[in-house]
């Protein structure tokens, strides 16, 4: 049962939300095997979205410390964040009051990792499943080319390094998924290539037209430019555990969890196969916790935790400019139909998303008489290091294959660095909560607990300041924010009706502060109007396109020489601000509840 949930309360053995256990997450099938999925069998959740809420409104707890990433809320990218075969307990709280569970304004996802014991204990397992096991027709009724396959592997052990002292448990888990990866394939996208043509708005004589020019020409890389290729997406995750029982009364807890995930499958929408690059995120995972018993009624449990991400958007051809060129096709049925087609770089490679985030939490709880009292903080510092390309490489667009093959762009783009700018970014963000509880049984049948949290957030690295946008509009751009002002007060009540755990009435409310993600604290840095000057050429003023010395060496990108050229009084650059009032999210829930039924466990 969940009864093993560190600093769990009477209070919330009856909350509105789901809880698995152990056992269940043995038993029950998922795609992954990722324990994230099972949030899916609560009714209160869609996706990464509980009660609601926004998706970045998510709280994510491993072992009661944050596993969420900062940029997007989430937990890493890949088949799985951790092992499900080291998850001994999962929960999704949606209306549980307990001032300890914060940054999670529609709710949160928690869940326990197992440990060691006296006994050893070992496991092994393993998973195919790919088109070898079916049929060999695609939906076309065309012959499979290429291999669809899912292969998953990885085994586990546990058991004493000291019996009764020091316990181990280490985990390895292997994901692999292959699959074709298609830019404009004419063989699946329709059952004849006159269906295709429709379905893709493009002819494949015009696309040939389209690739011989650019090979030719050009000087993109001479690969398979379009059709199907085979590609494979992996994830491994490693894990270890130690746990070391001081004396009767400590318990030292280390864990550490890697993670890798390669992806290659990725491409603009609009792009030949020589415009894919490769997603690739590595995450280290540490924590150390201590927990104590102070005395025989009160205990403390301290916890650190360190999380290192680093999320790249990686070139798998030489960095060039984009480009695109509109393309007019006259079908087999006489209709005329256009499609853009996308060639070179995609306007965010190359990208580095990377932070480190150090966190301290610290619970002590103690009872007097027929009080419970729980008071703690949790603080937060992470340190940014992004590299964000957005807009810099360039972009040529053509109107027709014939100004393709007369290099005669008609229009020019460019997010153009000045001096040394376009390099790592590396804003921090300071988070820290103080909070306390007090929970006690005003009958014996009926239990309140009430609570109050604070939360407040730092943004302290203020973006580099523009004279100019306080001259002409009389803002300032050089803010650091800070929202101190995140008062949580919450209310339970848990009413045993006939004091038999059968009938029992719940209510409670409270205010929950969320989170922010932090990609915008990343633009507000770069996007200053100081770094960075935008240029949006036509006519005259589109320079000439040197696409071979671009794909030799990306610094011939038309830039600040180029700028200069232009004689612009004042060139245009786009300025992306923070508030200096900016606000955490805040969200006020309430519920009131009757369960019926024997409530001896939660599962």
């Amino acid at each position: 049962d969940l009864h093993s949930f560190p600093t769990r309360r009477s209070s919330d053995l009856h909350i509105a939300g789901f809880a698995v256990t152990g056992k269940d997450i043995q038993r029950l099938p998922t795609t992954t095997r990722n324990y994230t999925e099972l949030a899916a069998l609560s009714p209160l959740t869609k996706g990464t979205s509980i009660g609601g809420a926004k998706g970045g409104g998510a709280g994510y707890l491993l072992d009661g410390v944050t596993n969420r990433r900062t940029v997007f809320g989430e937990p890493v990218s890949g088949a799985f964040p951790v092992s499900m075969e080291t998850i001994r307990e999962f929960e999704i709280l949606t209306n549980s009051y307990d001032v300890t569970n914060g940054r999670g304004s529609g709710g949160v996802i928690k869940a326990v990792t197992k440990s060691g014991t006296n006994t050893f204990h070992g496991a092994a397992w393993g998973f195919y499943s790919g088109n070898k096991l079916t049929g060999n027709k695609d939906i076309n009724g065309k012959t499979i080319r290429n291999d669809y396959s899912v292969v998953q592997f990885g085994a586990s052990f546990s058991g004493p390094l000291i019996k009764n002292k020091l316990h181990f448990f280490v985990n390895f888990d292997h994901y692999e998924s292959t699959a074709p990866y298609r830019a404009f394939d004419f063989n699946f996208e329709g059952t004849t290539q006159e269906e295709a043509e429709k379905n893709l708005s493009i002819t494949r004589a015009n696309l040939d037209q389209v690739v011989s020019i650019l090979e030719a020409d050009y000087g993109i890389p001479k690969v398979q430019q379009y059709g199907e290729i085979s590609t494979k997406v992996v994830t491994n995750t490693m894990f270890a555990k130690l746990d070391y029982k001081l004396n009767s009364r400590n318990t030292l807890t280390f864990r550490y969890n890697y993670q890798s995930f390669d992806d290659p499958r990725k491409k603009k929408a609009n792009g030949i196969l020589s415009n894919q690059y490769k997603g690739y995120e590595q995450d280290h995972s540490f924590l150390l916790s201590l927990r104590s018993q102070l005395s025989s009624t009160a205990w403390n449990d301290l916890k650190l935790s360190i999380i290192d991400n680093v999320r790249e958007n990686r070139l798998m051809y030489a960095r060039s400019p984009e480009g695109e060129v509109e393309v007019s096709s006259t079908l087999s049925d006489g209709s005329a139909v256009k499609r853009s087609v996308d060639f070179g770089n995609q306007n965010w490679v190359p990208e580095v998303i990377a932070s480190t985030s150090y966190q301290l939490v610290n619970n002590v709880s103690f009872r007097t008489g027929k009080y419970n009292l729980t008071f703690g903080t949790d603080n937060i510092f992470t340190q940014i290091r992004d590299q964000l390309t957005h807009n810099q490489q360039g972009k040529f667009y053509y109107r027709s294959i014939q100004d393709l093959q007369n290099n005669t762009p008609w229009r020019f783009e460019r997010k153009i660095p000045i001096g040394d700018a376009g390099g790592r970014v590396r804003p921090q963000v300071v988070e820290t909560s103080l909070y306390g509880q007090v929970e006690t049984n005003l009958l014996p049948n009926l239990t309140i607990a009430g609570g109050l949290r604070w939360d407040a957030t730092l943004l302290p690295a203020k973006p580099v300041y523009n004279a100019l946008l306080e001259q002409e509009l009389g803002i300032r751009n050089d803010v650091a924010p800070f929202d101190a002002d995140n008062i949580q007060p919450r209310l339970n009540i848990t009413w045993d009706i006939k004091s038999n755990n059968k009938h029992i009435i719940k209510a409670g409310a409270g205010w929950f502060a969320s989170q922010f993600t932090t990609q915008a604290f990343t633009m507000a840095q770069i996007d200053n109007g100081i770094n960075f000057v935008t240029i949006d050429a036509r006519g005259a003023d589109v320079p000439v396109a040197k696409w071979p010395e671009y794909y030799q060496d990306f610094n011939n990108v038309p830039g600040e020489e180029y700028l200069e050229s232009l004689n612009l009084p004042t060139p245009p650059a786009a300025v992306l601000l923070l508030d200096k009032n900016l606000q955490t999210p805040m969200t006020f829930k309430a519920n009131l509840s009757y369960l019926y039924g024997d409530r001896k466990s939660v599962v």
